[in-house]
């Protein structure tokens, strides 16, 4: 915009390092983990409730994509109360969920996001770590708008972000950043986007 001409080296921007390619490594073979099936991350969590997509909305999810095609999810956030959840959801599946949380360093986290065929997110840090790794996203987006500026680098299209659009939702954004309160009361940009929503968005993501 300042009349600058550019041109952006080619993606991916983040890219892991020889350690961290031998400590994933590792970590995948005392995980016994193999490849054999989709790889979909999960980092459901943000600084702020307007962001957060209803989180009871993920079991429902990962039963939907499990009757339909092999995958495992990895679950990625930080912090007692998010491992909580994911040691509860890991419970429901706990052949198909690998918590990455609390149990990987952030080079390690970046050089498994390189392994991922997907990242369901909201809008967060995860969701430009994925994006700057150049691993496909699924952004669900609520109380902000990816317009505003935060959009994730390089993926700010319609089969990368599922939102309830404006003309549903005037209200949207009603933060640049995110916020705790609904001038609405029912968070209705997050609440209207339901699993079955979200799932055939992913399965569109990775049909071959």
């Amino acid at each position: 915009t300042a009349g600058f001409q550019f041109k952006l080296l080619q993606p991916p921007y983040l890219l892991p390092t020889e350690e961290s390619k031998k400590l994933i490594e590792a970590w995948f073979i005392k995980k016994e983990l193999v490849k054999n099936e989709k790889w979909i991350g999960i980092a459901p969590f943000a600084m702020h409730k307007s962001k957060i997509w209803p989180v009871a909305n993920y079991p429902k999810l990962i039963d939907s994509i499990l009757k339909k095609m092999p995958a495992k999810f990895f679950l990625f956030g930080g912090g007692d109360e998010e491992i909580q959840y994911f040691e509860d959801l890991q419970s429901l599946f706990p052949q198909q969920c690998v918590i990455v949380a609390g149990r990987l360093k952030l080079p390690q986290e970046l050089t498994l996001m390189h392994h991922l065929d997907l990242m369901v997110c909201v809008d967060s840090s995860n969701m430009h770590l994925a994006a700057l790794s150049n691993t496909p996203i699924l952004s669900i987006w609520g109380g902000t708008h990816p317009d505003v500026g935060f959009a994730p680098f390089g993926q700010n299209n319609e089969a990368s972000i599922a939102q309830i659009s404006r003309d549903e939702l005037p209200c949207r954004p009603c933060s640049v950043y995110g916020k705790e309160k609904c001038l609405r009361g029912d968070f209705a940009c997050l609440n209207w986007i339901t699993p079955e929503i979200v799932a055939g968005r992913i399965f569109r993501k990775l049909q071959p």
